[in-house]
Protein backbone atom coordinates (compact mmCIF):
# COMPACT_ATOMS: atom_id res chain seq x y z
CA UNK A 1 0.00 0.00 0.00
CA UNK A 2 1.42 3.56 -0.55
CA UNK A 3 2.68 5.12 2.41
CA UNK A 4 0.62 8.07 4.17
CA UNK A 5 2.37 10.59 5.35
CA UNK A 6 0.56 13.72 7.13
CA UNK A 7 2.30 16.80 8.63
CA UNK A 8 1.28 17.89 12.05
CA UNK A 9 0.47 21.24 13.46
CA UNK A 10 1.05 21.90 16.84
CA UNK A 11 -0.05 24.33 19.79
CA UNK A 12 2.70 24.93 22.40
CA UNK A 13 6.38 24.63 22.45
CA UNK A 14 9.08 21.92 23.79
CA UNK A 15 12.69 22.37 24.55
CA UNK A 16 15.76 20.57 23.16
CA UNK A 17 16.13 17.27 23.46
CA UNK A 18 19.34 15.48 25.03
CA UNK A 19 17.96 11.84 25.12
CA UNK A 20 16.40 9.86 22.38
CA UNK A 21 13.55 7.73 23.45
CA UNK A 22 13.07 4.38 22.62
CA UNK A 23 10.87 2.91 19.32
CA UNK A 24 7.31 1.85 21.10
CA UNK A 25 6.38 -1.03 19.30
CA UNK A 26 4.74 -2.99 21.75
CA UNK A 27 6.78 -6.91 21.20
CA UNK A 28 6.93 -8.64 24.39
CA UNK A 29 9.74 -8.07 26.20
CA UNK A 30 10.11 -4.52 24.27
CA UNK A 31 8.95 -1.02 24.29
CA UNK A 32 5.72 0.15 25.41
CA UNK A 33 4.14 -4.12 25.61
CA UNK A 34 5.13 -3.37 29.57
CA UNK A 35 3.93 0.00 30.21
CA UNK A 36 1.30 1.21 32.38
CA UNK A 37 -1.48 2.27 29.72
CA UNK A 38 -4.70 3.66 31.32
CA UNK A 39 -7.42 4.63 29.25
CA UNK A 40 -8.15 8.06 28.33
CA UNK A 41 -11.65 9.69 29.24
CA UNK A 42 -13.60 6.92 29.59
CA UNK A 43 -16.79 6.93 31.81
CA UNK A 44 -18.36 3.60 33.18
CA UNK A 45 -20.60 5.00 35.04
CA UNK A 46 -22.55 6.55 32.44
CA UNK A 47 -22.37 3.41 30.40
CA UNK A 48 -19.16 4.86 27.88
CA UNK A 49 -16.24 2.20 28.42
CA UNK A 50 -12.63 2.47 26.52
CA UNK A 51 -10.33 -0.21 27.15
CA UNK A 52 -6.64 -1.30 25.94
CA UNK A 53 -5.07 -4.11 25.39
CA UNK A 54 -1.72 -5.35 23.77
CA UNK A 55 -2.31 -8.40 21.88
CA UNK A 56 -1.47 -10.20 18.06
CA UNK A 57 -1.78 -7.90 15.26
CA UNK A 58 -5.30 -9.00 14.08
CA UNK A 59 -4.48 -7.82 10.99
CA UNK A 60 -1.33 -7.87 10.03
CA UNK A 61 -0.24 -6.79 6.67
CA UNK A 62 0.79 -3.72 4.08
CA UNK A 63 3.09 -1.68 5.79
CA UNK A 64 2.55 -3.67 8.91
CA UNK A 65 2.97 -7.52 9.82
CA UNK A 66 4.53 -7.46 13.30
CA UNK A 67 3.63 -9.49 15.71
CA UNK A 68 1.46 -7.29 18.64
CA UNK A 69 0.25 -4.04 18.33
CA UNK A 70 -1.81 -2.39 20.94
CA UNK A 71 -5.68 -2.37 20.65
CA UNK A 72 -7.81 0.78 21.83
CA UNK A 73 -11.68 0.43 21.92
CA UNK A 74 -14.79 2.55 22.62
CA UNK A 75 -18.56 2.48 23.33
CA UNK A 76 -20.83 4.66 21.21
CA UNK A 77 -21.14 8.30 22.82
CA UNK A 78 -23.17 10.99 22.51
CA UNK A 79 -20.49 13.51 23.84
CA UNK A 80 -18.99 16.07 21.90
CA UNK A 81 -15.80 15.34 23.41
CA UNK A 82 -16.31 11.65 23.55
CA UNK A 83 -12.48 10.48 23.34
CA UNK A 84 -11.31 7.43 22.90
CA UNK A 85 -7.15 7.40 23.93
CA UNK A 86 -4.23 5.89 26.29
CA UNK A 87 -1.93 7.56 28.48
CA UNK A 88 1.57 6.46 29.08
CA UNK A 89 2.43 6.00 32.98
CA UNK A 90 4.49 8.58 34.90
CA UNK A 91 5.27 10.04 38.18
CA UNK A 92 2.96 12.60 37.86
CA UNK A 93 0.10 11.16 36.18
CA UNK A 94 -3.40 9.68 37.29
CA UNK A 95 -1.77 6.37 36.49
CA UNK A 96 1.60 6.92 38.67
CA UNK A 97 4.64 4.63 37.37
CA UNK A 98 7.98 5.83 38.88
CA UNK A 99 10.21 5.74 36.61
CA UNK A 100 7.74 6.82 34.08
CA UNK A 101 7.29 4.76 31.12
CA UNK A 102 8.60 6.83 28.41
CA UNK A 103 11.95 8.25 29.66
CA UNK A 104 12.34 12.30 29.75
CA UNK A 105 13.10 13.87 27.29
CA UNK A 106 13.58 17.13 25.18
CA UNK A 107 13.29 17.65 21.51
CA UNK A 108 16.49 18.38 18.95
CA UNK A 109 16.89 18.38 15.43
CA UNK A 110 17.98 14.29 15.76
CA UNK A 111 14.04 12.96 17.34
CA UNK A 112 11.69 16.03 16.43
CA UNK A 113 10.06 13.55 13.71
CA UNK A 114 7.67 11.16 14.90
CA UNK A 115 5.72 8.39 13.21
CA UNK A 116 3.09 6.32 14.41
CA UNK A 117 1.48 3.66 12.44
CA UNK A 118 -2.66 3.18 13.02
CA UNK A 119 -5.59 1.20 11.21
CA UNK A 120 -8.58 2.15 12.52
CA UNK A 121 -11.40 -0.18 11.71
CA UNK A 122 -14.88 0.32 9.74
CA UNK A 123 -13.93 4.49 10.41
CA UNK A 124 -11.53 7.21 9.39
CA UNK A 125 -11.48 10.33 11.83
CA UNK A 126 -9.01 12.69 12.88
CA UNK A 127 -6.06 11.36 15.14
CA UNK A 128 -4.79 13.69 18.05
CA UNK A 129 -1.59 13.40 20.29
CA UNK A 130 -0.28 15.35 23.03
CA UNK A 131 2.55 14.84 25.55
CA UNK A 132 2.84 15.70 28.79
CA UNK A 133 5.97 17.05 30.81
CA UNK A 134 7.71 15.79 34.58
CA UNK A 135 5.45 17.86 36.47
CA UNK A 136 2.51 16.90 34.10
CA UNK A 137 2.23 19.85 32.09
CA UNK A 138 0.74 20.04 28.90
CA UNK A 139 2.17 20.89 25.88
CA UNK A 140 -1.14 20.74 23.77
CA UNK A 141 -3.01 18.24 21.45
CA UNK A 142 -1.75 17.84 17.89
CA UNK A 143 -4.31 16.56 15.58
CA UNK A 144 -3.66 14.86 11.63
CA UNK A 145 -7.04 14.02 9.61
CA UNK A 146 -6.90 10.23 8.52
CA UNK A 147 -9.20 9.70 5.73
CA UNK A 148 -8.48 6.16 4.91
CA UNK A 149 -10.53 3.49 6.69
CA UNK A 150 -9.65 -0.57 7.27
CA UNK A 151 -5.89 -0.16 5.92
CA UNK A 152 -2.76 0.63 8.35
CA UNK A 153 -1.43 4.06 7.43
CA UNK A 154 1.21 6.08 8.88
CA UNK A 155 1.29 9.24 10.46
CA UNK A 156 4.28 11.45 10.58
CA UNK A 157 4.47 14.28 13.32
CA UNK A 158 7.00 17.30 12.92
CA UNK A 159 7.94 18.52 16.40
CA UNK A 160 10.45 20.83 15.44
CA UNK A 161 8.27 23.85 16.56
CA UNK A 162 7.63 22.97 20.22
CA UNK A 163 11.54 23.60 21.38
CA UNK A 164 11.44 25.91 24.48
CA UNK A 165 8.82 24.10 26.67
CA UNK A 166 10.02 24.37 29.90
CA UNK A 167 9.58 20.64 31.35
CA UNK A 168 11.15 17.54 30.13
CA UNK A 169 8.77 15.24 28.51
CA UNK A 170 7.32 12.09 30.04
CA UNK A 171 4.10 11.15 29.09
CA UNK A 172 2.25 10.31 25.49
CA UNK A 173 -1.38 10.58 25.44
CA UNK A 174 -2.85 9.16 22.29
CA UNK A 175 -6.24 9.93 21.16
CA UNK A 176 -7.26 7.77 17.75
CA UNK A 177 -11.15 9.15 17.89
CA UNK A 178 -12.51 11.86 19.90
CA UNK A 179 -16.00 13.20 18.87
CA UNK A 180 -19.69 12.01 19.22
CA UNK A 181 -19.72 8.36 17.40
CA UNK A 182 -23.03 5.82 16.90
CA UNK A 183 -21.07 3.05 16.81
CA UNK A 184 -18.66 1.16 18.64
CA UNK A 185 -14.93 2.40 17.36
CA UNK A 186 -11.68 -0.12 17.44
CA UNK A 187 -7.90 1.24 16.50
CA UNK A 188 -4.83 -0.81 16.75
CA UNK A 189 -1.54 1.32 16.82
CA UNK A 190 2.06 0.05 16.34
CA UNK A 191 5.55 1.50 16.16
CA UNK A 192 6.12 4.69 17.63
CA UNK A 193 9.17 5.89 16.40
CA UNK A 194 11.33 9.32 17.06
CA UNK A 195 13.82 10.37 14.36
CA UNK A 196 15.15 13.64 11.94
CA UNK A 197 12.77 15.24 9.82
CA UNK A 198 13.53 14.37 6.63
CA UNK A 199 13.20 16.65 3.09
CA UNK A 200 9.60 16.91 2.00
CA UNK A 201 8.89 15.03 -1.74
CA UNK A 202 8.10 18.38 -3.42
CA UNK A 203 5.67 16.63 -6.35
CA UNK A 204 3.22 14.28 -4.29
CA UNK A 205 0.62 16.39 -3.88
CA UNK A 206 0.87 15.94 -0.14
CA UNK A 207 2.09 18.24 3.03
CA UNK A 208 5.24 16.20 4.29
CA UNK A 209 8.59 16.09 5.84
CA UNK A 210 9.69 19.86 6.24
CA UNK A 211 7.30 21.12 4.53
CA UNK A 212 5.59 24.04 5.08
CA UNK A 213 2.07 23.67 3.27
CA UNK A 214 1.64 21.09 0.30
CA UNK A 215 4.73 20.58 -1.68
CA UNK A 216 6.02 24.22 -0.80
CA UNK A 217 8.51 25.32 2.19
CA UNK A 218 10.71 23.61 3.83
CA UNK A 219 13.35 22.24 1.68
CA UNK A 220 10.58 22.64 -1.24
CA UNK A 221 11.35 26.05 -2.93
CA UNK A 222 7.86 27.01 -3.57
CA UNK A 223 6.01 29.50 -2.04
CA UNK A 224 3.13 28.14 -0.35
CA UNK A 225 -0.29 29.54 -1.04
CA UNK A 226 -3.15 30.92 1.11
CA UNK A 227 -6.20 28.41 1.12
CA UNK A 228 -9.23 30.00 0.51
CA UNK A 229 -12.65 29.61 -0.30
CA UNK A 230 -13.71 28.88 -3.45
CA UNK A 231 -17.39 30.23 -3.61
CA UNK A 232 -19.33 32.38 -1.22
CA UNK A 233 -20.98 31.24 2.09
CA UNK A 234 -24.66 31.22 1.65
CA UNK A 235 -26.52 34.08 1.33
CA UNK A 236 -30.22 34.67 3.64
CA UNK A 237 -32.79 35.83 2.60
CA UNK A 238 -34.45 37.09 5.57
CA UNK A 239 -35.43 40.71 5.40
CA UNK A 240 -33.33 43.20 6.31
CA UNK A 241 -35.86 44.64 8.39
CA UNK A 242 -35.57 41.51 10.69
CA UNK A 243 -31.94 41.78 11.15
CA UNK A 244 -29.51 43.36 12.59
CA UNK A 245 -25.55 42.53 11.24
CA UNK A 246 -21.95 42.73 12.04
CA UNK A 247 -20.26 42.20 8.93
CA UNK A 248 -22.14 41.47 5.80
CA UNK A 249 -22.55 41.86 1.96
CA UNK A 250 -26.04 41.20 1.90
CA UNK A 251 -27.70 43.89 4.38
CA UNK A 252 -26.39 47.22 3.65
CA UNK A 253 -28.62 49.84 5.61
CA UNK A 254 -26.21 51.75 8.34
CA UNK A 255 -29.36 52.20 10.62
CA UNK A 256 -29.21 48.14 11.10
CA UNK A 257 -24.90 48.37 11.47
CA UNK A 258 -23.25 47.13 15.05
CA UNK A 259 -19.66 47.96 14.48
CA UNK A 260 -16.57 45.97 15.74
CA UNK A 261 -14.80 48.25 18.23
CA UNK A 262 -11.31 47.51 15.82
CA UNK A 263 -11.76 47.78 12.33
CA UNK A 264 -9.86 44.11 12.76
CA UNK A 265 -12.24 42.62 14.61
CA UNK A 266 -10.05 41.13 17.51
CA UNK A 267 -8.29 42.68 19.90
CA UNK A 268 -4.74 42.01 20.64
CA UNK A 269 -4.11 41.82 23.33
CA UNK A 270 -5.67 39.96 24.94
CA UNK A 271 -6.88 38.07 21.70
CA UNK A 272 -4.46 35.10 20.86
CA UNK A 273 -4.80 35.69 16.83
CA UNK A 274 -2.19 36.22 13.93
CA UNK A 275 -2.93 38.93 11.15
CA UNK A 276 -6.74 39.77 10.21
CA UNK A 277 -7.39 41.35 7.03
CA UNK A 278 -10.49 41.33 4.58
CA UNK A 279 -10.15 39.75 1.48
CA UNK A 280 -12.76 39.40 -1.41
CA UNK A 281 -13.60 35.78 -2.44
CA UNK A 282 -11.92 35.17 -5.90
CA UNK A 283 -14.42 35.50 -8.96
CA UNK A 284 -16.83 37.34 -6.64
CA UNK A 285 -17.82 40.59 -5.09
CA UNK A 286 -17.99 38.63 -1.52
CA UNK A 287 -15.87 40.49 0.70
CA UNK A 288 -15.40 37.98 4.32
CA UNK A 289 -12.48 38.43 7.27
CA UNK A 290 -9.66 36.44 6.90
CA UNK A 291 -8.20 35.67 10.57
CA UNK A 292 -5.07 33.78 10.53
CA UNK A 293 -3.34 31.51 13.72
CA UNK A 294 -6.27 31.95 15.97
CA UNK A 295 -6.04 30.44 19.73
CA UNK A 296 -8.70 32.83 20.77
CA UNK A 297 -10.18 35.89 19.18
CA UNK A 298 -12.04 38.21 21.28
CA UNK A 299 -14.10 40.53 19.12
CA UNK A 300 -16.10 43.75 20.80
CA UNK A 301 -18.22 45.61 19.49
CA UNK A 302 -20.81 48.20 20.28
CA UNK A 303 -22.75 46.90 23.27
CA UNK A 304 -25.89 45.93 21.93
CA UNK A 305 -29.71 45.36 22.68
CA UNK A 306 -30.18 41.83 21.04
CA UNK A 307 -33.38 40.77 23.43
CA UNK A 308 -35.75 41.33 20.48
CA UNK A 309 -33.58 39.03 18.51
CA UNK A 310 -33.72 35.30 18.60
CA UNK A 311 -31.41 34.38 16.69
CA UNK A 312 -27.33 34.70 15.98
CA UNK A 313 -25.50 33.91 12.73
CA UNK A 314 -21.85 33.55 11.28
CA UNK A 315 -20.49 31.82 8.41
CA UNK A 316 -17.01 29.80 9.14
CA UNK A 317 -14.60 28.56 6.51
CA UNK A 318 -10.92 26.56 7.44
CA UNK A 319 -8.98 24.72 5.10
CA UNK A 320 -7.52 22.00 7.84
CA UNK A 321 -9.54 22.91 11.34
CA UNK A 322 -12.48 20.84 12.32
CA UNK A 323 -13.70 22.23 15.51
CA UNK A 324 -14.36 25.80 17.14
CA UNK A 325 -16.44 27.14 20.05
CA UNK A 326 -18.66 30.30 19.36
CA UNK A 327 -19.54 32.17 22.95
CA UNK A 328 -21.27 35.61 23.00
CA UNK A 329 -20.89 37.60 26.08
CA UNK A 330 -23.23 40.68 27.70
CA UNK A 331 -21.67 42.88 29.73
CA UNK A 332 -22.55 41.56 33.35
CA UNK A 333 -21.18 38.77 35.53
CA UNK A 334 -21.90 35.11 34.02
CA UNK A 335 -24.22 36.95 30.89
CA UNK A 336 -22.64 34.40 28.17
CA UNK A 337 -23.74 31.25 25.95
CA UNK A 338 -21.59 29.48 24.30
CA UNK A 339 -21.81 26.24 21.52
CA UNK A 340 -19.25 23.65 20.11
CA UNK A 341 -19.30 23.89 16.44
CA UNK A 342 -17.83 20.93 14.13
CA UNK A 343 -16.34 22.02 10.83
CA UNK A 344 -15.66 20.24 7.54
CA UNK A 345 -12.55 21.31 6.57
CA UNK A 346 -12.65 23.26 3.09
CA UNK A 347 -16.29 24.12 3.37
CA UNK A 348 -18.37 26.78 4.74
CA UNK A 349 -20.48 25.87 8.37
CA UNK A 350 -23.44 28.05 8.88
CA UNK A 351 -23.48 28.62 12.73
CA UNK A 352 -27.42 29.55 13.26
CA UNK A 353 -27.90 29.70 16.85
CA UNK A 354 -31.39 29.98 18.74
CA UNK A 355 -30.47 32.54 21.50
CA UNK A 356 -33.43 31.48 23.37
CA UNK A 357 -31.73 28.42 24.37
CA UNK A 358 -27.95 29.62 24.63
CA UNK A 359 -26.56 29.48 28.22
CA UNK A 360 -27.41 32.13 30.34
CA UNK A 361 -28.28 34.14 27.17
CA UNK A 362 -31.06 32.39 27.42
CA UNK A 363 -33.55 34.88 28.78
CA UNK A 364 -34.30 37.96 26.53
CA UNK A 365 -33.51 39.92 29.61
CA UNK A 366 -30.02 39.14 29.90
CA UNK A 367 -29.18 39.82 26.06
CA UNK A 368 -29.95 43.98 26.66
CA UNK A 369 -26.25 43.87 26.57
CA UNK A 370 -24.28 41.74 24.38
CA UNK A 371 -20.46 43.36 23.53
CA UNK A 372 -18.41 40.90 22.56
CA UNK A 373 -18.55 37.46 20.22
CA UNK A 374 -15.53 35.14 20.91
CA UNK A 375 -13.88 32.63 18.67
CA UNK A 376 -11.75 29.49 20.59
CA UNK A 377 -9.86 27.55 17.97
CA UNK A 378 -7.24 26.60 20.44
CA UNK A 379 -5.26 25.06 17.78
CA UNK A 380 -3.36 28.14 16.27
CA UNK A 381 -5.50 27.78 12.90
CA UNK A 382 -6.49 30.22 10.10
CA UNK A 383 -10.32 30.94 9.65
CA UNK A 384 -12.79 33.05 6.88
CA UNK A 385 -15.57 34.39 8.25
CA UNK A 386 -18.42 36.35 6.69
CA UNK A 387 -22.75 36.94 7.51
CA UNK A 388 -22.29 37.53 10.85
CA UNK A 389 -25.79 38.96 12.39
CA UNK A 390 -28.89 38.94 15.03
CA UNK A 391 -31.69 37.97 13.24
CA UNK A 392 -35.93 37.55 14.26
CA UNK A 393 -36.47 34.95 11.96
CA UNK A 394 -34.10 31.62 11.64
CA UNK A 395 -31.83 31.38 9.12
CA UNK A 396 -32.46 30.45 5.28
CA UNK A 397 -30.81 30.64 1.94
CA UNK A 398 -30.64 32.52 -0.52
CA UNK A 399 -31.08 31.86 -4.28
CA UNK A 400 -27.06 31.83 -4.30
CA UNK A 401 -24.83 29.31 -1.73
CA UNK A 402 -24.41 25.77 -1.33
CA UNK A 403 -26.77 22.95 -2.51
CA UNK A 404 -29.53 20.96 -0.76
CA UNK A 405 -28.46 18.00 -2.68
CA UNK A 406 -27.24 15.65 -1.14
CA UNK A 407 -24.01 13.86 -2.53
CA UNK A 408 -22.40 10.21 -2.61
CA UNK A 409 -18.53 9.66 -3.75
CA UNK A 410 -17.12 6.58 -4.45
CA UNK A 411 -14.71 4.92 -4.32
CA UNK A 412 -13.01 7.71 -2.28
CA UNK A 413 -9.74 7.28 -2.37
CA UNK A 414 -9.68 6.05 -5.70
CA UNK A 415 -7.05 4.93 -7.73
CA UNK A 416 -8.55 5.24 -11.53
CA UNK A 417 -12.24 7.19 -11.10
CA UNK A 418 -14.33 8.30 -9.03
CA UNK A 419 -18.25 7.88 -9.51
CA UNK A 420 -20.54 11.10 -8.19
CA UNK A 421 -24.25 10.82 -7.27
CA UNK A 422 -26.82 13.32 -6.35
CA UNK A 423 -29.90 12.02 -4.32
CA UNK A 424 -32.27 14.78 -5.46
CA UNK A 425 -30.50 16.85 -8.39
CA UNK A 426 -29.76 17.03 -11.87
CA UNK A 427 -25.60 17.71 -11.77
CA UNK A 428 -24.88 20.63 -14.04
CA UNK A 429 -21.48 20.97 -14.09
CA UNK A 430 -18.22 19.94 -11.97
CA UNK A 431 -14.99 21.37 -11.53
CA UNK A 432 -11.85 19.83 -10.04
CA UNK A 433 -9.78 22.05 -8.40
CA UNK A 434 -5.59 21.10 -6.84
CA UNK A 435 -4.74 21.87 -3.24
CA UNK A 436 -2.88 25.04 -5.28
CA UNK A 437 -6.84 25.72 -6.65
CA UNK A 438 -5.80 25.16 -9.63
CA UNK A 439 -8.49 23.71 -12.24
CA UNK A 440 -7.45 20.08 -13.10
CA UNK A 441 -10.94 18.95 -14.93
CA UNK A 442 -13.88 20.68 -15.55
CA UNK A 443 -17.47 18.31 -16.41
CA UNK A 444 -20.64 18.95 -17.77
CA UNK A 445 -22.72 16.04 -17.13
CA UNK A 446 -26.76 17.23 -16.78
CA UNK A 447 -27.34 13.92 -14.93
CA UNK A 448 -27.54 13.03 -11.86
CA UNK A 449 -24.59 10.24 -11.45
CA UNK A 450 -21.46 10.62 -13.46
CA UNK A 451 -18.02 9.47 -13.51
CA UNK A 452 -15.02 11.47 -12.78
CA UNK A 453 -12.15 10.21 -14.40
CA UNK A 454 -8.94 10.42 -12.05
CA UNK A 455 -6.52 8.76 -14.55
CA UNK A 456 -4.29 11.85 -15.47
CA UNK A 457 -4.67 13.17 -12.33
CA UNK A 458 -1.27 12.71 -9.63
CA UNK A 459 -2.09 11.12 -6.30
CA UNK A 460 -3.23 13.61 -3.28
CA UNK A 461 -5.85 15.68 -1.96
CA UNK A 462 -8.69 17.30 -4.76
CA UNK A 463 -11.83 19.51 -4.02
CA UNK A 464 -15.34 18.92 -6.56
CA UNK A 465 -16.91 21.80 -6.93
CA UNK A 466 -20.64 20.27 -7.72
CA UNK A 467 -23.14 22.74 -9.42
CA UNK A 468 -26.98 22.19 -9.25
CA UNK A 469 -29.77 24.07 -9.68
CA UNK A 470 -30.38 24.98 -6.78
CA UNK A 471 -26.64 26.02 -6.10
CA UNK A 472 -22.94 24.75 -5.37
CA UNK A 473 -21.67 22.55 -3.14
CA UNK A 474 -17.61 21.60 -2.14
CA UNK A 475 -16.29 18.12 -1.98
CA UNK A 476 -13.33 16.34 -0.67
CA UNK A 477 -11.57 14.14 -3.45
CA UNK A 478 -8.46 11.52 -2.85
CA UNK A 479 -6.48 10.27 -5.61
CA UNK A 480 -3.99 7.48 -4.04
Amino acid sequence: MKKITLLFLFLSVFMGFSQVPATIDFETASTGAGWNWAVFEGDPANGYNVSTSILANPVSGGINTSATVCEITGDPTNETWGRLGIESGHPAGATVSNPADLSPFSPNATNTYITMKIYQVGFATPVRLKFAGTGNASVGEVEVVNTVADQWVELAINMDIYNGFFEQLDQIIILPSYAARATSHTVYIDDITFGSVPAGDCTNGMQDGDEEGVDCGGSCPTTCPTPAPLVSAPLSSNPETDQIYLYSDVYTNTVNKINFNNATWAVNPPSNIGASTEEIISGTTDNVRYITNIGVAFMPFTQTDASTYDYFHIDIWSDDATFVIVKLEGAGAGLAGDIPVTLTPNQWTGVDIDLNNFGNLSAPANRTTLFQLIIDAAAGKDFYFDNVYFSKTAFTLGTEGFSKAEFKVYPNPTQNSWTVKAQNAQIETINVYDVLGKNVLSLSPNTSETTVNAGSLKAGLYFAQIKTESGINSIKLIKN
